[in-house]
């Protein structure tokens, strides 16, 4: 049984936007077999969304507080 085009693309959208680190194996058997090149790029891409996202939750964005303000802080301090 084939599936269409259209559920791939979908499945393969969802692995990246939702898919952890074990997915990518499958994503690197759709690059390595299937045969239709835009199925291919989307592949590659759901394996960079997975990496990005993953590089976001295992080093979040610190602020650090320099006790300096910035201009627009200055700014904003000044005309209150």
């Amino acid at each position: 049984m084939d599936i269409s085009k259209s559920v791939r693309r979908e499945a393969i959208i969802t692995l990246g936007r939702f898919g952890s680190k074990e997915d990518e194996a499958v994503l690197k058997e759709i690059i390595e077999k299937d045969t239709d090149m835009d199925i291919k790029e989307l592949a590659q891409g759901g394996i960079d969304a997975i990496y990005s996202r993953l590089q976001h939750t295992e080093y979040p964005a610190t602020i650090v507080n320099t006790g300096e303000l910035s201009s627009q802080e200055e700014t904003l301090q000044d005309k209150f």
